[in-house]
């Protein structure tokens, strides 16, 4: 995979504050192939995924997941609220609903082993 450049805030304000995002003076977190924005848009407090370098097999699988998104109506699952994949002048991106606390890898990097109600949740959930 190619190397990307990775947007200043400012930047990310002038790309998408036309758009109605509103982005947050916090540092985005940083993926594989985006970055994670916090931005409120339409009242809402989101979390602006800016994919990069969506080569085909990486639009295939942002798409796959948006899809998927949508059609899900869990209380597990973020939202999407907006997204767009090929705009001239503009990274594609991802606005889904903003879900506090720390990322799964992080949650799993923990020593602190998960307690009988964190499994029963996941068990529920799988079914």
């Amino acid at each position: 995979m190619q190397n990307w450049t990775e947007l200043t805030i400012e930047e990310a304000r002038q790309m998408y504050g036309k758009l109605g995002y509103n982005i947050e003076d916090t540092p985005p977190l940083k993926g594989g192939f985006k970055q994670v924005f916090r931005a409120i848009y339409q009242d809402k407090l989101v979390a602006l995924k800016v994919l990069h370098n969506l080569e085909d097999s990486l639009y295939k699988r942002a798409q796959r997941e948006v899809d998927l998104m949508m059609e899900i109506d869990s209380p597990y699952i973020a939202k999407v609220y907006d997204y767009n994949f090929g705009s001239p002048g503009l990274k594609g991106f991802i606005a889904e609903e903003y879900i506090s606390g720390s990322s799964l890898d992080k949650t799993m990097e923990s020593p602190v082993p998960f307690d009988e109600t964190d499994c029963q949740q996941c068990v529920v959930f799988h079914q």
